[in-house]
Protein backbone atom coordinates (compact mmCIF):
# COMPACT_ATOMS: atom_id res chain seq x y z
CA UNK A 1 0.00 0.00 0.00
CA UNK A 2 1.39 3.51 -0.87
CA UNK A 3 0.10 7.01 0.80
CA UNK A 4 1.43 10.36 0.15
CA UNK A 5 2.60 12.59 2.82
CA UNK A 6 3.68 16.20 2.86
CA UNK A 7 6.22 16.89 5.00
CA UNK A 8 7.71 20.41 5.58
CA UNK A 9 12.01 20.58 5.46
CA UNK A 10 12.33 20.45 8.97
CA UNK A 11 14.39 18.66 11.43
CA UNK A 12 11.45 16.39 12.02
CA UNK A 13 10.97 15.01 8.87
CA UNK A 14 14.49 13.66 8.54
CA UNK A 15 13.67 12.17 11.53
CA UNK A 16 10.84 10.51 10.61
CA UNK A 17 12.75 9.25 7.15
CA UNK A 18 15.01 7.84 9.91
CA UNK A 19 12.27 5.69 11.87
CA UNK A 20 10.67 4.87 8.09
CA UNK A 21 14.03 2.79 6.95
CA UNK A 22 14.46 1.59 10.48
CA UNK A 23 10.38 -0.07 9.56
CA UNK A 24 11.82 -1.02 6.52
CA UNK A 25 9.68 1.67 4.05
CA UNK A 26 11.16 3.12 1.24
CA UNK A 27 10.17 7.15 -0.05
CA UNK A 28 10.68 9.18 -2.82
CA UNK A 29 10.31 12.75 -2.81
CA UNK A 30 8.17 13.84 -5.63
CA UNK A 31 8.72 17.03 -7.23
CA UNK A 32 9.71 18.89 -10.43
CA UNK A 33 12.39 21.79 -10.18
CA UNK A 34 12.05 24.34 -12.76
CA UNK A 35 14.48 27.16 -12.49
CA UNK A 36 15.82 27.66 -9.01
CA UNK A 37 12.24 26.90 -7.05
CA UNK A 38 9.74 23.89 -6.38
CA UNK A 39 6.29 23.67 -7.82
CA UNK A 40 4.81 22.74 -4.07
CA UNK A 41 5.76 24.48 -1.41
CA UNK A 42 6.31 21.40 0.36
CA UNK A 43 7.40 17.81 0.28
CA UNK A 44 5.02 15.14 -1.16
CA UNK A 45 6.32 11.82 -0.37
CA UNK A 46 5.51 7.84 -1.82
CA UNK A 47 5.72 5.82 1.17
CA UNK A 48 5.34 2.22 0.64
CA UNK A 49 5.91 -1.19 2.24
CA UNK A 50 9.74 -2.36 1.62
CA UNK A 51 9.88 -5.95 0.16
CA UNK A 52 12.32 -7.74 -1.64
CA UNK A 53 10.71 -6.78 -4.99
CA UNK A 54 10.34 -3.09 -4.21
CA UNK A 55 13.96 -3.05 -2.64
CA UNK A 56 15.42 -4.50 -5.72
CA UNK A 57 13.37 -2.45 -8.21
CA UNK A 58 13.86 1.24 -6.80
CA UNK A 59 16.46 2.38 -9.25
CA UNK A 60 17.85 6.30 -9.60
CA UNK A 61 19.97 7.01 -12.72
CA UNK A 62 22.49 9.94 -12.46
CA UNK A 63 23.15 11.70 -15.81
CA UNK A 64 25.89 14.19 -15.64
CA UNK A 65 25.78 16.22 -19.11
CA UNK A 66 28.61 17.38 -20.98
CA UNK A 67 30.36 13.91 -22.46
CA UNK A 68 27.86 12.16 -21.05
CA UNK A 69 24.07 12.38 -21.51
CA UNK A 70 25.51 14.56 -24.68
CA UNK A 71 28.62 13.91 -26.54
CA UNK A 72 29.74 17.48 -26.86
CA UNK A 73 30.72 20.06 -24.15
CA UNK A 74 28.06 22.42 -23.78
CA UNK A 75 29.91 25.52 -22.81
CA UNK A 76 32.48 25.04 -25.17
CA UNK A 77 29.94 24.61 -27.99
CA UNK A 78 28.21 27.89 -27.28
CA UNK A 79 30.96 30.31 -26.43
CA UNK A 80 32.34 28.76 -29.88
CA UNK A 81 28.86 29.10 -31.63
CA UNK A 82 28.51 32.77 -30.75
CA UNK A 83 32.29 33.82 -31.86
CA UNK A 84 33.38 34.55 -28.20
CA UNK A 85 35.47 31.83 -27.46
CA UNK A 86 38.78 34.35 -27.42
CA UNK A 87 37.33 36.12 -24.11
CA UNK A 88 36.44 32.56 -22.40
CA UNK A 89 39.94 31.93 -23.17
CA UNK A 90 41.29 34.69 -22.25
CA UNK A 91 39.17 35.05 -18.56
CA UNK A 92 40.58 31.34 -17.72
CA UNK A 93 43.98 31.79 -18.46
CA UNK A 94 43.79 34.85 -15.92
CA UNK A 95 42.86 32.69 -13.05
CA UNK A 96 39.22 32.31 -13.24
CA UNK A 97 36.99 30.11 -12.46
CA UNK A 98 34.80 28.24 -15.05
CA UNK A 99 31.12 29.30 -13.98
CA UNK A 100 32.54 33.52 -13.37
CA UNK A 101 34.40 32.96 -16.99
CA UNK A 102 31.17 31.55 -18.74
CA UNK A 103 28.81 34.81 -17.22
CA UNK A 104 31.46 37.10 -18.07
CA UNK A 105 31.63 35.71 -21.46
CA UNK A 106 27.96 35.64 -22.34
CA UNK A 107 27.67 39.62 -20.84
CA UNK A 108 30.81 40.49 -23.37
CA UNK A 109 29.57 38.72 -26.15
CA UNK A 110 25.85 40.72 -26.00
CA UNK A 111 27.25 44.19 -24.69
CA UNK A 112 30.53 44.42 -26.58
CA UNK A 113 29.51 41.75 -29.70
CA UNK A 114 25.70 42.32 -30.54
CA UNK A 115 25.67 38.92 -29.52
CA UNK A 116 21.35 38.32 -29.17
CA UNK A 117 19.24 35.78 -27.11
CA UNK A 118 18.24 34.44 -30.41
CA UNK A 119 22.00 34.12 -31.41
CA UNK A 120 22.96 31.95 -28.14
CA UNK A 121 19.69 29.42 -28.30
CA UNK A 122 20.96 29.12 -32.16
CA UNK A 123 24.60 28.01 -31.27
CA UNK A 124 22.69 25.55 -28.16
CA UNK A 125 20.85 23.84 -30.77
CA UNK A 126 23.86 22.48 -32.39
CA UNK A 127 24.36 20.04 -29.36
CA UNK A 128 23.87 16.50 -30.07
CA UNK A 129 22.24 14.18 -28.98
CA UNK A 130 22.77 10.17 -29.84
CA UNK A 131 19.78 8.49 -30.79
CA UNK A 132 21.19 5.57 -28.27
CA UNK A 133 21.29 8.21 -25.84
CA UNK A 134 17.38 8.97 -26.15
CA UNK A 135 16.14 5.82 -26.63
CA UNK A 136 17.76 4.80 -23.57
CA UNK A 137 16.73 7.75 -21.51
CA UNK A 138 13.08 7.24 -22.83
CA UNK A 139 13.11 3.54 -22.63
CA UNK A 140 14.25 4.25 -18.75
CA UNK A 141 11.31 6.35 -18.14
CA UNK A 142 8.71 4.19 -18.91
CA UNK A 143 9.99 2.42 -15.82
CA UNK A 144 7.98 2.55 -12.37
CA UNK A 145 11.04 1.59 -10.86
CA UNK A 146 13.59 4.17 -11.97
CA UNK A 147 13.99 7.95 -11.62
CA UNK A 148 16.31 9.76 -13.56
CA UNK A 149 17.89 13.15 -13.13
CA UNK A 150 20.44 15.08 -14.38
CA UNK A 151 23.63 16.22 -12.24
CA UNK A 152 25.71 19.28 -14.16
CA UNK A 153 27.92 21.86 -13.83
CA UNK A 154 26.92 23.18 -17.05
CA UNK A 155 23.94 25.70 -16.79
CA UNK A 156 19.94 25.23 -17.09
CA UNK A 157 19.06 27.17 -20.24
CA UNK A 158 22.10 24.82 -21.83
CA UNK A 159 20.27 21.36 -20.77
CA UNK A 160 16.95 22.60 -21.16
CA UNK A 161 17.21 23.83 -24.42
CA UNK A 162 18.52 19.80 -25.30
CA UNK A 163 15.68 18.10 -23.09
CA UNK A 164 13.35 20.00 -25.06
CA UNK A 165 14.10 20.17 -28.72
CA UNK A 166 14.46 16.00 -28.38
CA UNK A 167 11.42 16.04 -25.93
CA UNK A 168 12.62 14.01 -23.28
CA UNK A 169 12.09 16.80 -20.22
CA UNK A 170 9.45 15.19 -18.71
CA UNK A 171 11.94 11.99 -18.40
CA UNK A 172 13.64 13.76 -15.37
CA UNK A 173 12.64 14.27 -11.90
CA UNK A 174 15.36 16.89 -11.13
CA UNK A 175 17.57 19.14 -12.75
CA UNK A 176 20.33 20.25 -10.92
CA UNK A 177 22.51 22.74 -12.74
CA UNK A 178 23.89 26.24 -12.61
CA UNK A 179 21.23 28.60 -12.60
CA UNK A 180 20.53 30.72 -15.91
CA UNK A 181 18.40 33.25 -17.47
CA UNK A 182 18.19 35.51 -20.37
CA UNK A 183 18.38 39.32 -18.85
CA UNK A 184 18.14 42.24 -20.61
CA UNK A 185 18.93 40.08 -23.87
CA UNK A 186 21.91 38.98 -22.11
CA UNK A 187 22.52 34.98 -20.85
CA UNK A 188 23.56 35.28 -17.25
CA UNK A 189 24.77 31.86 -15.71
CA UNK A 190 24.82 31.79 -11.90
CA UNK A 191 26.99 29.25 -9.16
CA UNK A 192 24.73 26.64 -8.04
CA UNK A 193 25.72 27.05 -4.51
CA UNK A 194 25.58 31.02 -3.24
CA UNK A 195 28.15 30.57 -0.96
CA UNK A 196 31.36 28.40 0.21
CA UNK A 197 30.34 24.48 0.20
CA UNK A 198 33.88 23.73 2.04
CA UNK A 199 34.34 20.59 0.50
CA UNK A 200 37.51 18.51 -0.63
CA UNK A 201 37.39 15.94 -2.32
CA UNK A 202 39.96 12.98 -1.75
CA UNK A 203 43.67 13.81 -2.48
CA UNK A 204 43.66 17.23 -1.88
CA UNK A 205 41.30 18.32 -5.37
CA UNK A 206 38.75 20.34 -4.54
CA UNK A 207 35.09 20.37 -6.36
CA UNK A 208 34.80 23.95 -8.45
CA UNK A 209 33.71 26.92 -5.92
CA UNK A 210 30.22 26.87 -7.79
CA UNK A 211 29.10 23.19 -6.79
CA UNK A 212 29.96 20.18 -5.00
CA UNK A 213 28.64 17.60 -6.99
CA UNK A 214 28.75 15.12 -3.70
CA UNK A 215 27.22 17.73 -1.62
CA UNK A 216 24.16 17.90 -4.51
CA UNK A 217 23.66 13.82 -4.63
CA UNK A 218 24.11 12.84 -0.88
CA UNK A 219 21.26 15.19 -0.40
CA UNK A 220 18.88 14.34 -2.48
CA UNK A 221 19.43 10.64 -1.62
CA UNK A 222 18.75 12.09 2.21
CA UNK A 223 15.83 12.83 0.58
CA UNK A 224 15.03 9.66 -1.72
CA UNK A 225 14.96 6.34 -0.86
CA UNK A 226 16.97 4.35 -3.54
CA UNK A 227 18.19 0.97 -3.47
CA UNK A 228 20.64 1.46 -5.83
CA UNK A 229 22.10 4.73 -7.84
CA UNK A 230 23.75 4.50 -11.32
CA UNK A 231 26.17 7.36 -11.95
CA UNK A 232 27.15 8.41 -15.58
CA UNK A 233 29.71 10.93 -15.91
CA UNK A 234 33.25 11.39 -17.17
CA UNK A 235 34.95 14.15 -15.14
CA UNK A 236 37.05 15.49 -12.42
CA UNK A 237 34.11 17.43 -10.86
CA UNK A 238 31.97 13.96 -10.98
CA UNK A 239 34.52 12.66 -8.62
CA UNK A 240 33.14 13.86 -5.62
CA UNK A 241 29.96 12.61 -6.04
CA UNK A 242 31.18 8.89 -6.80
CA UNK A 243 32.67 9.09 -3.33
CA UNK A 244 28.99 9.20 -2.04
CA UNK A 245 27.75 5.99 -3.33
CA UNK A 246 27.60 2.75 -1.98
CA UNK A 247 28.43 -0.91 -2.88
CA UNK A 248 25.55 -1.57 -4.72
CA UNK A 249 25.60 1.03 -6.76
CA UNK A 250 26.90 1.20 -10.05
CA UNK A 251 29.46 4.35 -11.34
CA UNK A 252 29.48 4.01 -15.78
CA UNK A 253 32.54 5.98 -16.25
CA UNK A 254 33.50 7.29 -19.44
CA UNK A 255 36.98 6.36 -20.71
CA UNK A 256 37.99 8.59 -23.37
CA UNK A 257 36.88 11.39 -25.37
CA UNK A 258 36.46 11.39 -29.67
CA UNK A 259 39.76 11.69 -30.97
CA UNK A 260 41.57 11.03 -27.82
CA UNK A 261 44.21 8.44 -26.62
CA UNK A 262 42.16 5.27 -24.54
CA UNK A 263 41.36 6.19 -21.20
CA UNK A 264 42.15 9.84 -20.98
CA UNK A 265 39.33 11.06 -18.99
CA UNK A 266 39.59 12.30 -15.70
CA UNK A 267 37.14 10.23 -13.59
CA UNK A 268 37.91 7.16 -14.54
CA UNK A 269 41.72 7.82 -13.42
CA UNK A 270 40.73 9.22 -10.31
CA UNK A 271 38.54 6.16 -9.56
CA UNK A 272 41.13 4.00 -10.20
CA UNK A 273 43.88 5.67 -8.03
CA UNK A 274 41.28 4.93 -5.40
CA UNK A 275 40.93 1.65 -5.25
CA UNK A 276 37.99 1.63 -7.55
CA UNK A 277 36.89 -2.11 -9.08
CA UNK A 278 36.71 -1.80 -12.43
CA UNK A 279 35.09 -4.83 -14.85
CA UNK A 280 36.25 -5.84 -17.60
CA UNK A 281 34.75 -5.63 -21.30
CA UNK A 282 34.04 -9.53 -20.75
CA UNK A 283 32.25 -9.43 -17.48
CA UNK A 284 29.54 -6.90 -19.19
CA UNK A 285 27.40 -9.35 -19.71
CA UNK A 286 23.45 -9.40 -19.50
CA UNK A 287 23.93 -11.39 -16.57
CA UNK A 288 26.71 -9.25 -14.91
CA UNK A 289 23.69 -6.52 -15.11
CA UNK A 290 20.80 -8.70 -14.12
CA UNK A 291 22.90 -9.28 -11.12
CA UNK A 292 23.85 -6.03 -10.36
CA UNK A 293 20.01 -4.49 -10.74
CA UNK A 294 18.02 -7.77 -8.24
CA UNK A 295 20.70 -9.95 -6.69
CA UNK A 296 19.66 -12.31 -3.97
CA UNK A 297 17.26 -11.51 -1.11
CA UNK A 298 20.56 -11.29 1.44
CA UNK A 299 22.65 -9.08 -1.34
CA UNK A 300 19.54 -6.48 -1.32
CA UNK A 301 18.86 -6.74 2.71
CA UNK A 302 22.75 -6.32 3.16
CA UNK A 303 23.40 -2.17 3.92
CA UNK A 304 24.24 -0.01 1.15
CA UNK A 305 26.45 2.47 2.96
CA UNK A 306 26.54 5.73 1.06
CA UNK A 307 29.18 7.21 3.42
CA UNK A 308 32.24 9.05 1.79
CA UNK A 309 35.17 6.75 1.80
CA UNK A 310 38.85 7.23 0.32
CA UNK A 311 37.95 4.15 -0.75
CA UNK A 312 35.48 3.58 -3.83
CA UNK A 313 32.98 1.39 -3.13
CA UNK A 314 30.77 0.91 -6.18
CA UNK A 315 32.12 -1.15 -9.21
CA UNK A 316 33.14 1.00 -12.66
CA UNK A 317 31.82 0.31 -15.44
CA UNK A 318 34.01 1.41 -18.25
CA UNK A 319 32.29 2.68 -21.73
CA UNK A 320 33.89 4.57 -24.86
CA UNK A 321 31.04 6.00 -26.25
CA UNK A 322 26.94 6.53 -26.33
CA UNK A 323 26.28 3.75 -28.46
CA UNK A 324 28.27 1.36 -25.44
CA UNK A 325 26.91 3.35 -22.31
CA UNK A 326 23.48 2.88 -24.04
CA UNK A 327 23.61 -0.56 -24.30
CA UNK A 328 24.96 -1.06 -21.07
CA UNK A 329 22.03 0.90 -19.02
CA UNK A 330 19.75 -1.01 -21.14
CA UNK A 331 21.04 -4.41 -19.84
CA UNK A 332 20.54 -2.78 -16.22
CA UNK A 333 17.27 -1.81 -16.60
CA UNK A 334 16.30 -5.18 -17.74
CA UNK A 335 16.40 -6.05 -14.21
CA UNK A 336 13.76 -3.27 -13.00
CA UNK A 337 11.42 -3.64 -15.38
Amino acid sequence: MQVLLSLPEREESREFLGFALARNFWWRQLRQIRGDHLINPVNIYQMGVMSPTSMAGRALVVWDFDWSLINKDSDETLVKGIGAHHIFERLIHGGMHWNQSMDLTLLAAHDDMGVSKQDALDALMTLPLEKSTKEVIQKLALLDTCDQIILSDANYVSILSVLQQHGIEDCFMDVHTNPAEFRAGALRVSPYHKSDHGCTTLKGTACPPNMCKGKVLEGFLLENNYNMVAYVGDGQGDFCACTRLGPRDLIFARTAYPGNPPENCALLKMLKSNGAAVISDEQKSSAFFKSASTGDLQHMLAPNNRVRSERIASQVVPWSDPDELASCLTKLASGWA
